[in-house]
C-alpha cells in the first residue's frame, strides 16, 4: 500500500512540477517575444509596452538559461526557448549596432544638413545640475555645433523669470529665423514644450514623414 501510495505521490508531483516549468518556459518565451514587438509599436499609443523593449537582452538571456536547464533535464519543453530564441535573433542588430554600415554616397554630398537632437531638460530651470551658468553653458553647446535644424526636447519658457520668458528664449537662437514651436500644455505663465525646431532653412512642410527609401539615408548627417 506504501508503494502504490508512494509512486502516485510521486506522479502527482512530477505533473505538478510539469505544470511549473510548462508555465515558466511559456510566460519566458512569450514575454521575450512580445518585448521585440514593441519595436513596432509607438511609445505615444502604448507609452508602457513600448518601454517593455529595454529589458530583451536580459529576457534572451533568461530563455538561453532555460535552454541549458531543459537540456540536462533532457525535456521536449526545450522546443518552446529554442524556437523564441530563433525568432528574436535578429533583433539584436536592432538593440545593439554592431557594425556600422558604411555609406559612400556621404562624401559625395554637395550641401549636406545637419541636424542636432537635444534634450534640454527645460533649460536646468530648476537647477537639477546643481552647476552655475549651465542654461548659458547649453546655449554656447548648441550654437557651437551651428546645426542646420535643431530639434529640442523639453523646450522650456516660463514667465515667471525674465531669462525664461518666450521672447528671451527665442533671441537666443536669433540665428535660427524659421522657427516652430508646439506647447504640448500650458499652466498658466509655466509653459512646456516637446520637440520645437529652429531651422535655419525655410519650412516647406511641417509634420512628420517616414524615411522609407534606403537612397535617401545619407542625406541626413546628425551632429549629435
Amino acid at each position: 500500500m506504501k508503494t502504490k501510495r508512494t509512486t502516485k505521490a510521486n506522479k502527482t508531483l512530477n505533473k505538478f512540477f510539469y505544470s511549473i516549468s510548462l508555465l515558466i518556459v511559456l510566460l519566458a518565451a512569450l514575454v521575450l517575444l512580445g518585448s521585440m514587438g514593441t519595436a513596432y509599436l509607438s511609445p505615444a499609443k502604448l507609452h508602457f509596452l513600448a518601454f517593455a523593449g529595454f529589458a530583451f537582452p536580459a529576457l534572451w538571456l533568461i530563455n538561453l538559461g532555460l535552454i541549458i536547464w531543459l537540456v540536462f533535464r533532457k525535456s521536449w519543453l526545450i522546443l518552446i526557448p529554442a524556437i523564441a530564441l530563433t525568432l528574436t535573433y535578429s533583433h539584436w542588430t536592432d538593440v545593439f549596432q554592431l557594425k556600422a554600415r558604411q555609406i559612400d554616397t556621404v562624401s559625395s554630398l554637395q550641401k549636406p544638413i545637419s541636424v542636432m537632437s537635444y534634450n534640454t531638460r527645460m533649460f536646468d530651470f530648476y537647477d537639477h545640475s546643481g552647476l552655475p551658468e549651465t542654461p548659458q553653458k547649453i546655449f554656447d553647446f548648441i550654437l557651437g555645433q551651428a546645426p542646420d535644424i535643431i530639434c529640442f526636447q523639453e523646450y522650456f519658457t516660463s514667465l515667471r523669470r525674465d531669462e525664461y520668458a518666450p521672447n528671451a528664449m527665442a533671441a537666443k537662437f536669433r540665428t535660427y529665423p524659421h522657427k516652430r514651436v508646439e506647447y504640448l500644455q500650458t499652466h498658466k505663465a509655466i509653459p512646456v514644450t516637446d520637440w520645437p525646431f529652429f531651422p535655419n532653412i525655410p519650412l516647406l512642410m511641417v509634420g512628420p514623414f517616414a524615411l522609407t527609401t534606403p537612397e535617401i539615408w545619407p542625406f541626413f548627417q546628425t551632429s549629435i
